[in-house]
């Protein structure tokens, strides 16, 4: 783990020093899962190769197959969610850009919404997170099972 995730002591001075420490934080973890459960992905994949050695073994074990599956499903899955969330957060900053006045108001009413990000941004964020962690973590089980 990383030195800089351990907390010893609280040397906050302020509430939103706490809180910005805390989203530079949920950024980096967040960064990490991204990462990491790509690379895990592929590796699932390489390890069922490798284990399985043909393609005939590998669509005989429906729990070989099925890990691949869900791996290759995951990586695309992974792409185009990626993609679409870049170009809604490409959108909002051409009309914040284009339109002052209305990032304006919306800014001003950030206390009660999401902003600077929209509810469509928000759960898409939330669904690849989620999509991140159990994909690998099912595809790995289903590898492992593969085995007996």
């Amino acid at each position: 783990m990383n030195q800089e995730f351990i907390v010893k002591e609280n040397t906050d001075k302020s509430p939103e020093e706490g809180k910005k420490k805390l989203i530079e934080r949920y950024n980096a973890w967040s960064a990490g899962l991204g990462g990491y459960s790509v690379h895990a992905a592929y590796a699932i994949i390489a390890a069922n190769w490798a284990v399985h050695t043909k393609t005939e073994s590998i669509i005989k074990n429906l729990f070989a197959a099925w890990s691949i599956g869900i791996c290759v499903g995951f990586i695309s899955i992974n792409i185009f969610m990626v993609w679409l969330i870049t170009e809604l957060l490409n959108s909002r900053i051409k009309k914040a850009m284009q339109n002052v006045e209305w990032w304006q108001r919306e800014f001003s009413r950030r206390a009660t919404t999401k902003w600077p990000y929209t509810w469509g941004i928000e759960t898409l964020s939330l669904l690849l997170r989620l999509i991140k962690a159990l994909a690998p973590i099912t595809a790995g089980l289903l590898f492992i099972l593969s085995l007996t």
